[in-house]
């Protein structure tokens, strides 16, 4: 009882704040249970380290050629929550492979992204002056685990990639943020999960 899973995501919308009211009544009504909350943390991004593209042997940047869905709720939530930014969101891929055979082998495998519904970027077509981008990786990165045991294992690679994956966020005002907003907005955990992910100010 002291966990639920479920899908969709029913903190994202209106519609799904009859649970977590039934689950915070339940809490209330029940005085003998002692729950301590740790205050939350404020991030700030200031401190975080900057993403190197030279540390990086091949790098993949992949956009969406339909509608992200993922990222118009994320942008709707921090919207309903005061924060006027339009967001964008792109998946990010580090390879580091034996061979330049066994990278073209990895791009042709389509294991990473398919050409027919996502296409390429190129990293400094990212940054503007009115936008902010942030690269959240799963501190536990089972995601870019699993893809490079997929490629050594179907396409005959002479060697096991290293495969990265994160998420990369591009924030987007039409007026420069205060650095007291990007915290703010940071520390909301809609982009990511500071005790699950790192984060990385890009580029």
């Amino acid at each position: 009882g002291n966990i639920m899973a479920i899908m969709a995501h029913p903190e994202r919308t209106q519609a799904g704040d009859a649970i977590f009211a039934s689950m915070r009544d339940y809490i209330l009504e029940k005085p003998s249970i002692d729950i301590q909350i740790p205050p939350a943390t404020k991030i700030a991004a200031e401190f975080f380290p900057s993403f190197h593209h030279s540390n990086v042997e091949h790098e993949l940047i992949i956009s969406l050629s339909i509608t992200d869905n993922h990222a118009m709720t994320v942008e709707q939530t921090l919207q309903q929550l005061g924060f006027t930014v339009q967001i964008n969101r792109y998946t990010h891929w580090e390879i580091h492979a034996e061979h330049q055979s066994d990278y073209q082998k990895i791009l042709d495998s389509e294991v990473l992204f398919s050409p027919r519904k996502e296409k390429t970027i190129k990293h400094h077509s990212l940054k503007t002056e009115s936008s902010y981008c942030y690269l959240v990786r799963a501190k536990e990165d089972i995601l870019g685990q699993q893809k490079a045991e997929i490629l050594q294992d179907y396409y005959a690679l002479s060697a096991k990639p290293l495969i990265k994956h994160s998420l990369l966020w591009q924030l987007n005002s039409a007026t420069p943020l205060a650095q007291e907003e990007i915290d703010e907005l940071l520390s909301t955990n809609i982009l990511g999960n500071r005790y699950a992910h790192e984060y990385f100010c890009y580029p």
